[in-house]
């Protein structure tokens, strides 16, 4: 997977680097997208922060990157769309479909609520949940470190249970977790919901 399409290679979340991680070969681009302001009002653009979007001359638009997307030497490429706040999922989803992309696109974000929307919109849309939901790495700082550090801890216990039961249910088909939260009981309990999912759908196939 490309972050950002290929962010060491070119800017991040441009089309620069998502022609880069088609070079590259990638099998999934990631990109980010955010609405112009805070409250899901305006542009829905391509950033993973306001401070980005500040910086930039002319941010890319969502509308812009996945027309991009479209052509012809992408269309062995999925994508990962990380929606960063809640607002505008819907406005999200509505233009992947106009772009005939939902098929191969993964709809990731750290607000739950905004996958069950999207699913609403979108039953047939995969959906990813990211997981923890933090503005920064506070394990940088010393002042944070510990209680950092503790939180980790009882998310790692925590998550195992949480990702095999929203797995299985079918409310997610991905988790998203930073590396600090992946352990030996997070893959386990993946690869628990997976094989169940599988032992379901050859169930149906059989009855057919």
């Amino acid at each position: 997977m490309g972050h950002k399409g290929a962010s060491h290679l070119a800017p991040g979340n441009t089309l620069k680097a998502f022609d880069a991680a088609l070079e590259a070969g990638v099998d999934m681009i990631e990109f980010d997208v955010l609405s112009e302001r805070p409250d899901g009002r305006g542009k829905l653009l391509i950033a993973h922060d306001y401070r980005a979007i500040s910086e930039s001359d002319e941010p890319l638009t969502l509308h812009e990157a996945l027309q991009h997307l479209s052509k012809p030497e992408f269309a062995d490429v999925e994508l990962d769309v990380d929606v960063k706040l809640p607002g505008y999922t819907r406005e999200v989803v509505e233009e992947l479909q106009g772009a005939g992309l939902a098929e191969r696109s993964l709809l990731t974000a750290t607000y739950a609520a905004e996958l069950d929307l999207a699913r609403s919109l979108a039953p047939d849309l995969r959906v990813g949940w990211s997981v923890p939901r933090a503005r920064r790495d506070y394990t940088t700082n010393a002042l944070t470190l510990l209680p950092a550090l503790v939180l980790l801890q009882a998310l790692r216990t925590w998550l195992p249970k949480q990702a095999r039961a929203t797995l299985k249910a079918r409310r997610f088909d991905a988790i998203m977790a930073h590396w600090r939260l992946i352990n030996h009981a997070l893959v386990e309990a993946v690869k628990d919901a997976c094989r169940s999912l599988t032992t379901a759908c050859r169930s149906c196939r059989s009855r057919r």
